[in-house]
């Protein structure tokens, strides 16, 4: 990749629950590695479900116009609220999924208050862009911090938004943000439609006629247990709910991986970096923010970090030598 062209530097980041902590411990050692918040070294920041919590964080400026949250206080988020976010509703039957949602919302609605209060999307810097799905309307819905910028209509809180990318249907309902007289937006967890939101981001980014891309995409751990056919082929509706959401989400992240990988096959002077790593069986599920399972995520993060330290050392020099293009409007 050329160091002397300006580059579009974009930085996506997969949904998958508690397992988000994953990527916030790597973006945790990027910002060690380079000196600055990450906040500073991309041009466009894109996130689904947990990718998008950690997109807005990244992103969101305090009142002095710097960043509010390093990548370290987002790491810690889940440690100290995972179990507050993932609080067992006390309605009868909802631990099993079959008649309500299995977490009630207070809980995720009280942490994302209490960590970007009043904040809107017009406060975040770089751009981000933020997917969800609607299902009144029936299509993809996209928050677009450019949007926020132009259009006070378009300029949603902050914590909204992250209530309405992380609501995984069976695990939490579907968020309802106000939306003039009479009417609202209806919205569940964007991983619906694009748990690796990277191509997403790409296509935002292209509107801009940018000469040169870096999309450095993280993963929150790819899940190796076989689904058995001898299991599979007595299941009924209720049994496949959950391996189905899995399946719909983890198939998701690497097609869109496969896709970026393709992509940029051709694109001289651009670069596609991939962060992911495999768990083990046990630690796979999203809504596990038990210490047990933290620490394990943790483990796999840092063998991570060992095994992709060749990568995490290109990426620096690159965020370091590449010449970084201020935000911008990348489109509508």
């Amino acid at each position: 990749m050329s160091t002397d062209a300006k580059i579009f530097r974009i930085l996506s980041i997969d949904g998958g629950g508690i397992r988000g902590i994953i990527p916030a411990i790597l973006l945790t050692e990027l910002e060690q590695q380079i000196g600055k918040p990450i906040a500073e070294q991309f041009d466009l920041i894109a996130g689904t479900s947990t990718g998008g919590i950690l997109a807005l964080g990244l992103a969101l400026r305090d009142k002095a116009g710097k960043p509010k949250f390093a990548a370290k206080d987002l790491a810690a988020l889940y440690e100290q609220h995972g179990q507050t976010i993932f609080k067992k509703s006390m309605l009868p039957f909802a631990n099993s999924g079959l008649f309500e949602e299995m977490y009630a919302a207070e809980g995720i609605e009280s942490v994302l208050k209490q960590y970007f209060g009043n904040s809107r999307l017009k406060d975040c810097s770089p751009n981000v862009i933020i997917s969800a799905y609607e299902i009144e309307r029936r299509r993809p819905f996209f928050f677009k911090s450019t949007k926020a910028k132009e259009n006070a209509a378009d300029d949603y809180l902050l914590w909204q938004i992250a209530r309405s990318t992380s609501a995984a249907p069976t695990y939490f309902e579907p968020s309802k943000i106000n939306k003039g007289v009479n009417d609202f937006l209806a919205l569940i967890d964007g991983g619906v439609i694009a748990n690796n939101p990277s191509i997403c981001a790409y296509v935002e980014a292209m509107k801009a006629k940018p000469k040169n891309i870096l999309l450095v995409s993280i993963g929150t751990g790819t899940l190796e247990k076989p689904i058995r056919y001898d299991d599979a082929k007595n299941w009924g509706a209720v049994s496949w709910i959950k391996p189905l959401i899995d399946i719909l989400m983890g198939g998701g992240s690497e097609l869109a991986d496969y896709q970026a990988d393709y992509l940029f096959q051709d694109r001289k002077g651009s670069r596609y970096i991939r962060f992911q790593t495999t768990l083990h069986p046990d630690n796979t599920a999203m809504d596990d923010a038990s210490p047990e399972n933290l620490r394990m995520l943790k483990i796999a993060a840092e063998n991570m970090l060992i095994d992709k330290r060749e990568e995490i050392r290109e990426l620096v020099k690159l965020l370091q030598k590449s010449a970084h293009t201020p935000p911008q409007r990348v489109g509508n």
